[in-house]
C-alpha cells in the first residue's frame, strides 16, 4: 500500500512539474456539466444513458474496455507474484527486477495507447500496449503449465469469496443496467430512422 501510495503522489507531481496530459478515465469530452451525484442519480433512473457525461458508463462497449483495464493491472501484479512463488525465485533476483522496470516502462507507455483508443483518439491498439498484454498472457500461460499442482489450496478465506462474489455481483448489475440503456439506445435510433424515411 505503501509504494502504491507514493507512486501515485510521485505520479501527480511529475505531471504537474512536466505539463504532462491527464487522462480522465471516465472518457468526458468536456469539463462536467452537472456534480457527480446528478451524474449517479442520472444512471439509475434513466434506461438511456447517451447523455451521461461520464462516457465509461453510457455504453457496454466502453464499460468493458475500462473493466478489462481494471482486471488488467491486477492480473499483471499476478502473475508477477504466482511466477516466484512456483519458481522460488527471491525478491532480489536480477529477473524480477528486469521484468519489474521492463514492464513498467512498457506499461507508461501502454496506458497512453490504450486511453487514446478507448477515448476513440485512436482507431487501433499500438504495440506497446499488444506488447504488455502478450508478456502478462505468456506469464500466465507458464503459471497454468507450471503451477498446476502448487495450487492444490485456496488463497482466500470466505471473507475473500464472499468480497469476490460481492465484485462480480456488481459487475453484472452493471453490465445489465447498460446493456438495457443500449437496447433502448439501439431502439431509439432504429424508430427515428425509419421515421424519418
Amino acid at each position: 500500500m505503501g509504494c502504491n501510495l507514493l507512486g501515485i503522489v510521485l505520479g501527480f507531481y511529475f505531471i504537474d512539474k512536466f505539463g504532462l496530459e491527464r487522462y480522465k478515465w471516465s472518457l468526458r469530452t468536456a469539463p462536467m456539466k452537472n456534480s457527480l451525484w446528478s451524474n449517479i442519480k442520472y444512471f439509475w433512473t434513466n434506461w438511456n444513458l447517451k447523455n451521461l457525461e461520464t462516457k465509461a458508463f453510457a455504453s457496454v462497449k466502453k464499460y468493458l474496455q475500462m473493466t478489462w483495464f481494471v482486471v488488467f493491472i491486477q492480473v499483471n501484479d499476478l502473475a508477477l507474484f504466482f511466477l516466484k512463488y512456483i519458481y522460488q525465485i527471491p525478491t532480489n533476483n536480477w529477473m524480477i527486477l528486469f521484468r519489474t522496470f521492463l514492464v513498467g516502462f512498457l506499461c507508461v507507455n501502454a496506458a497512453k495507447e490504450y486511453y487514446r483508443f478507448v477515448s476513440e483518439k485512436e482507431r487501433e491498439i499500438k504495440i506497446n500496449c499488444f506488447m504488455v498484454n502478450m508478456i502478462v498472457f505468456t506469464e500466465w500461460f507458464i503459471v497454468y503449465k507450471h503451477g498446476a499442482n502448487d495450487f492444490d489450496h485456496a488463497f482466500i478465506g470466505p471473507l475473500g469469496k464472499v468480497f469476490l462474489w460481492g465484485l462480480f455481483a456488481l459487475f453484472m448489475v452493471f453490465f445489465i443496467k447498460i446493456t438495457i440503456s443500449d437496447i433502448v439506445n439501439f431502439k431509439e435510433k432504429y424508430l427515428n430512422k425509419n421515421h424519418n424515411i
